[in-house]
């Protein structure tokens, strides 16, 4: 088991759990605001935010998983 590895995946995976509550959060306020001036601005950011959430999510689970098992070796 590689602790650093593992530290960083659970940093990664906070990361995403906070991202995963602030990026609807902003999304809504963007939809209560349509008339707004900088309501695709803020909804472009919702979206992204969004993006980079299952991103990181995505890579926070594959390193929380190489640190666990380790790489795998090809015959």
């Amino acid at each position: 088991m590689n602790i650093s590895l593992f530290k960083k995946s659970l940093r990664k995976i906070f990361y995403f759990i906070i991202l995963c509550f602030v990026s609807p959060v902003i999304i809504m306020q963007a939809f209560k605001n349509q008339e707004n001036v900088l309501f695709l601005p803020v909804l472009l950011l919702g979206i992204f935010l969004s993006s980079t959430a299952m991103i990181i999510g995505l890579m926070g689970i594959n390193q929380l998983v190489k640190s666990l098992i380790g790489k795998i070796k090809k015959d």
